[in-house]
């Protein structure tokens, strides 16, 4: 966006365009016709003075414009002083206009050229501009645009070549315009001239960016201590992943010295389709930092490689460049925090990898074949044209990271005569294919078995819950009852729902309250074997009532989800690949076109990492200023603020009724200092005294676990406190847990039915409040006619 010209002006222009312009050039920030947001604060607050008055009447129409010389151009030779002399037949309005931005801007804003290309930058991020758009903005070509920003030594982007026939790696070559593969069966002619013929991948050095990570603000203070966190574990109770067993056993075994640092990965790798129209397809390997709150490393993944094409990657060939960075990361390395040199040591510990590319990763059939449960050595069996994992007697064996690693070896081996079922070849190795790549990390952190997590959001949410909607729903099905009235029905009571704002999407279907007690953000051990119980018979009703043929793997993997949180936390964790959906998602929106997409994606990162190393040297009040300026968010108007807790929206006055009265004295209120607010925030979740047509973020559960509903929100300014008046929902549980399982406590109760509303007015603090809930009305009885209601809070 260019500044606003003597040069473009017309009589023809209206002030409101210009004005529009000046408004949004005050936001620009731009180096080589630099636009300086600060230096143009009081000039154009005096352009602002000259516009006001003026309407729509006072711009000419086209009209009136005709017959009229067009505005003499300034600039140039023409000398500043005849500006009032060339406005002759405009409106004079212009001339003060002009004469505005005819001076200089006279300001003390200074800032180096670095803090300019980071806000250029900044700019350039928000709005996704295209790269091409840079080179008007940074002086120079695109050559010189690439030169500073698409570095990829700098990056620490490296290209490995390998032979598009076989696979072999050739390495990184450089200034190689054909390269012939020396593998003796293959022989084939590589040309760079053939993007066919010419096949790499890409690895990326995950030290600048964990530096540039580290250096954000915030976030080295948040940093977890491995052996301070697990020292403060309570044995009873699983919050994070730090209390899992595995996190445990890495702790014990790595973190020995005071004077190291110590982090830990979860890796993902997974396919993003390119385009609806072909078979193109990135794929990306994510690392997040387990030391960092579960908000914040789920917002900062790391890169470590890009592999694209249309088929999937060579697992090992793919994977051996990560592990190699991480055999150095395991070794003390150092890293320049806020301007101190500090000690370093990172493992991979855990990765979260859906069941398309888990067998590949781990060196074992997918998990269409035999043998192939990550986790154990059920051998399934084929029904019709696909492989099932009906419940077997005895329990089958677990994996272990010893026998995988011989089972691996033996892949590589064992000669397998050609007479053999398949069933037969794969129970000779127990499915495994190949050595996983991460045996050879050297430091042994990483459990080639337990390492790998259920994936939470593959296996359950879109896998099981899917299947079954997808038998109750086909009408080809012996068990399908969801008829196309029954459709109906359904549809009415989703639009009956009125979940809370939180909720950005309506659940489809929950296959088991067990996986709300495993998603929770407190599980008890007595909580994890009542989960464990559960799923089990669910697994045994769903074989019973839909038949082994519907035991399809991801119904299998339900029985290792309570392991996996026992090893790792709760699902949410590491063992959901939501953050890494949402990863690979951010790396999709670099694309601009559908020609040379690895060009693209490696382009765009690197611009990205060149970003964070000129955060952490060019970073200051002035760019962090501009950076806000530039965010999308809306700003909250006429908020209260007292600590984590924000009143929005103009108050009312209070007036109490003798109920409220008496309830304000009771807790020492004095209802002169009181106004009313219709909404709060309290923690990042919303609170309101009413409801809308589409939400309601009226009823909540509190730390004593009551449900409640809010009627009226108060604000004490002498206190500084917030507080509601509300009415207590009382419940009854809905939930009957199978003879021998101990009941579980109201806070762990995912459903809960309502019996009435208490009449009694309550008063409460609105720190007392816990977590959002959501309440419907929903129709029961024995007949569609019945009138009766009953409230599910959720």
């Amino acid at each position: 966006m260019a500044l606003v010209s003597t040069e473009e002006l017309s009589d023809t222009e209206s002030c409101n365009s210009i004005a529009s312009d000046i408004s949004h050039s005050e936001r620009q920030i731009v180096s080589g016709g630099v636009e300086i947001q600060e230096g143009l604060h009081s000039d154009i607050s005096s352009i602002g003075e000259a516009c006001e008055g003026v309407t729509v009447d006072n711009v000419p129409s086209d009209s009136d414009s005709e017959g009229q010389d067009s505005l003499p151009r300034s600039g140039g030779d023409t000398d500043n002083s005849t500006t009032s002399d060339v406005n002759i037949g405009a409106p004079s309005i212009f001339n003060s206009i002009i004469k505005e931005l005819s001076n200089g801007i006279d300001s003390d804003f200074s800032v180096s050229k670095g803090e300019l290309l980071l806000m250029t930058l900044s700019a350039h991020q928000q709005n996704r501009w295209t790269n091409k758009s840079l080179s008007p903005i940074v002086p120079g070509t695109q050559f010189l645009v690439d030169k500073l920003l698409f570095n990829e030594d700098a990056a620490g982007i490296t290209r490995h070549f390998f032979c598009y026939n076989c696979g072999k790696d050739f390495g990184t070559l450089h200034n190689v315009s054909e390269v012939l593969c020396e593998n003796p069966r293959c022989k084939a002619l590589n040309l760079a001239a053939n993007h066919k013929k010419w096949r790499y991948y890409v690895s990326f050095d995950v030290v600048p960016q964990l530096e540039a990570l580290l250096n954000k603000n915030g976030v080295m203070e948040h940093l977890v201590n491995p052996k301070e966190r697990i020292d403060q574990n309570c044995e009873s109770t699983i919050r994070d992943v730090y209390d899992g067993e595995m996190y445990k056993n890495f702790v014990n075994k790595f973190c020995v010295s005071n004077d190291i640092r110590y982090l830990s990965f979860t890796l993902n790798t997974d396919g993003i389709a390119l385009y609806s129209s072909s078979n193109g397809s990135i794929w990306l390997i994510l690392l997040m930092l387990n030391e960092l709150p579960p908000v914040l490393r789920m917002q900062n993944l790391l890169i470590g490689g890009l592999w694209f094409g249309n088929d999937h990657p060579i697992m090992d060939l793919f994977l051996s460049s990560i592990v190699k960075q991480l055999n150095k990361l395991s070794n003390t390395f150092q890293l320049k925090i806020h301007r101190n040199l500090m000690d370093f040591q990172a493992f991979l510990i855990a990765a979260c990898v859906d069941s398309g590319a888990r067998g590949s990763v781990q060196g074992i059939a997918t998990h269409s074949g035999f043998f192939s449960c990550n986790w154990c050595l059920v051998p399934g069996f084929y029904n019709g044209d696909k492989v099932v994992f009906p419940i077997t007697i005895p329990t089958p064996q677990l994996r272990t990271h010893a026998q995988l690693f011989e089972d691996s070896k033996n892949a590589l081996t064992l000669r397998v005569p050609a007479s053999l079922s398949s069933l037969e070849k794969a129970e000779l190795t127990h499915g495994a294919r190949f050595v996983c790549e991460f045996f050879h990390l050297n430091s042994n952190s990483f459990d080639c078995v337990n390492g790998f997590v259920v994936d939470a959001l593959h296996a359950l949410d879109h896998g099981v819950a899917r299947q079954c909607m997808k038998i109750w729903s086909d009408s080809e099905s012996e068990h399908h009852f969801i008829t196309p009235a029954k459709e109906l029905t359904l549809d009415t009571y989703v639009d009956m729902l009125k979940p809370p704002v939180e909720v950005r999407k309506f659940p489809r279907k929950i296959s088991d309250r067990a996986i709300y007690i495993l998603s929770r953000k407190e599980i008890s051990v007595a909580n994890l074997d009542i989960a464990d119980a559960l799923l089990v018979k669910f697994i045994q009703k769903f074989q019973d009532d839909y038949s082994h043929t519907n035991m399809s793997f991801n119904v299998h993997l339900v029985l290792h989800a309570c392991k996996t949180v026992k090893n790792w936390g709760p699902l949410w964790a590491v063992s959901s690949a939501y953050a890494f959906e949402a990863g690979n998602g951010d790396v999709k929106k670099l694309l601009h076109s559908a020609h040379g997409a690895a060009n693209q994606v490696c382009r765009n990162l690197s611009h990205r990492i060149c970003r964070s190393l000129l955060e952490h040297h060019f970073s200051s009040n002035q760019t962090k200023s501009y950076e806000l300026s530039i965010q999308p968010k809306k700003p909250m108007k006429k908020c209260v603020s007292a600590g984590s807790t924000h009143f929005l929206k103009s108050p009312l006055p209070f007036t109490p009724i003798p109920e409220e009265e008496y309830l304000c004295e009771e807790l020492n209120i004095d209802p002169s200092d009181c106004m009313i607010y219709m909404k709060v925030i309290k923690d990042n979740m919303l609170i309101k005294s009413t409801c809308s047509r589409r939400s309601n973020n009226c009823v909540f559960e509190t730390i004593d676990d009551k449900i409640v509903r809010f009627t009226k929100l108060l604000f004490d300014s002498k206190k500084r406190e917030g507080y509601g008046f509300c009415h207590e929902l009382l419940c009854n549980s809905v939930i009957r847990l199978p003879s021998g399982l101990g009941p579980l406590a109201p806070k762990d109760e995912c459903v809960r039915k309502v019996i009435t509303s208490s009449a009694e007015l309550r008063l409460i603090p609105l720190t007392n409040v816990r977590m959002v809930c959501c309440l419907t009305e929903l129709p029961h009885g024995r007949s569609s006619e019945s009138n009766h209601n009953s409230m599910i809070a959720i």
